[in-house]
């Protein structure tokens, strides 16, 4: 049963689950020490991050290679001299 939950878990798996719990443990220390005015700046903060997060393109989030657009066969490529035939 537990072979089968954690079934093609990799190491990079391991660092993100690793680095989003220790993320979560470091800030509920600092919101149980902080006062309310901090508390409010990190909210403001967090908020801002979020924000920017949710509207920023993923090749800016994470290291993405960014696709190339294929150019379809039945395109024809058109020149256009500047002569005229006036």
């Amino acid at each position: 049963m537990v072979a089968m939950l954690f079934d093609g878990y990799n190491i990079v798996t391991w660092m993100v689950v690793l680095k989003l719990g220790s993320t979560g443990l470091l800030v509920s220390w600092l919101m149980n020490y902080a006062d309310n005015i901090v508390k409010l700046f990190l909210g403001i903060i967090v908020c801002i991050m979020s924000v920017h997060m949710y509207f920023a393109p993923p090749n800016m989030l994470v290291d993405l290679p960014v696709p190339v657009m294929a150019v379809p066969n039945d395109v024809v490529e058109v020149s256009i001299d500047g002569k005229t035939d006036i």
